[in-house]
């Protein structure tokens, strides 16, 4: 029965751990998705306006991929984010007992 609880709380803080590293890495690639597409809505007039028609479609496409891209990785993010605030309470809870 010991084994089994203290294999429960291994497993547990293993989770914990692993969702933070998620969470951090998806935090880190969201800021760069959002530093590239700010670039590439600051660039697109400048090109359009240079008469580069195929580097603005490119563009364009490329800011429609990155979008979806960022839905990607915002949805699971927000998934870890919940649990980590849930699993947050729950330890509260358990400390003010």
């Amino acid at each position: 029965m010991l084994t089994e609880f203290r294999d429960h709380v291994l497993r547990t803080a293993r989770d914990r751990e692993q969702s933070r590293r998620f969470a951090r890495r998806v935090s880190w690639g969201i800021v760069a998705l959002l530093v590239s597409m700010s670039v590439f809505i600051w660039l697109l007039p400048v090109e359009r306006r240079a008469g580069h028609r195929t580097i603005a479609i490119v563009l364009e496409l490329s800011l429609v991929g990155e979008f979806f891209v960022l839905i990607g990785l915002v949805l699971p993010a927000g998934q870890r984010y919940q649990v980590l605030s849930l699993e947050a309470r729950v330890a509260g809870m358990i400390a003010r007992r």
